[in-house]
């Protein structure tokens, strides 16, 4: 039986499941990759849905991914051969999601070619958007290039166009004041990636030159955040971010860095799991 040379491997970012099933956001990450399904011959394309077991569930998120494409849209896996429909079921973060994924593509021998072959992401836009601003504006501290490095070392070549327009950005699926804040607060998330790459010393550029972008988005961010009426625990939350961000120029040495870096983080993570949508598996305005 001849093996079908791959040219395109499409990954389905996985996302946090609610009582092992899928939220809103979950399903329109599934359902954009049914949309854009037709841009893709099924037979040089292997299609990866990412994600392990979390804390609290009982299943992947790469299975429950799979099996809600395989209910809603049977045709479309018919068109596939089943061995170019990969799960990877193992990862908690979305560079183990591609670790991984390049791991399994090399064990099982779909991926042979010496010549790179194209990686096309399906997530949600501020998730891709985060991404993709990272990898422009910190080298050093991007995903998607520490992704092409990693798949290389499991003997995978990979080509990926780093512009989130040449991927497959789902819509945001909670269009609330909830919602908006939750995307604001994935934003600040770039200056913690910032602070993570100057403590680990990973920037090649002056600290001064790669500051500048990060703390920019941040600064608007907390404007942004700012001009809404937002309950005390999470205004106190964003003043402990806020000090964190202005005390942390370059020119302030590192100790600030040192000392503000697991601050941001923690209340980063609390704010995230305070705000999102789906915490709770809720897509109500919860305290809004």
């Amino acid at each position: 039986m001849e093996v079908p040379l791959i040219q395109q491997i499409v990954v389905v970012l996985g996302k946090r499941l609610v009582n092992s099933q899928l939220t809103a956001e979950g399903v329109s990450r599934v359902e954009m990759l049914a949309d854009v399904f037709e841009q893709y011959d099924p037979q040089t394309t292997v299609l990866v849905f990412c994600g392990g077991i979390t804390t609290g569930q009982e299943m992947s998120e790469a299975e429950v991914m799979y099996d809600y494409f395989s209910q809603h849209f049977p045709k479309l896996v018919a068109l596939m051969p089943s061995q170019q429909i990969v799960l990877e079921s193992t990862s908690t973060n979305t560079i183990e999601n591609i670790v991984n994924t390049a791991r399994i593509l090399c064990e099982s021998s779909l991926c042979f070619s010496n010549e790179p072959i194209r990686m096309t992401l399906v997530s949600n836009d501020y998730h891709l958007e985060r991404l993709f601003e990272i990898e422009h504006s910190m080298k050093g501290q991007g995903l998607l290039s520490r992704i092409c490095h990693e798949c290389q070392r499991e003997g995978l070549l990979i080509s990926m166009e780093y512009a989130a327009s040449a991927h497959h950005l789902a819509s945001y699926p909670y269009q609330t004041i909830q919602g908006k804040v939750f995307k604001y607060i994935d934003r600040l998330t770039i200056y913690r990636v910032y602070l993570e790459g100057a403590y680990y010393g990973s920037f090649e550029r002056p600290l001064v030159e790669v500051h500048h972008k990060p703390f920019s988005i941040a600064k608007q961010t907390l404007r942004d955040l700012n001009q809404m009426s937002l309950p005390s625990e999470i205004e106190h939350k964003l003043s402990v971010i806020a000090s964190a961000i202005a005390q942390t120029h370059p020119d302030e040495g590192m100790s600030g860095v040192t000392q503000w870096l697991p601050l941001m983080h923690q209340q980063l993570t609390q704010l995230n799991r305070l705000v999102d949508p789906e915490t709770n598996g809720e897509s109500s305005n919860i305290w809004f």
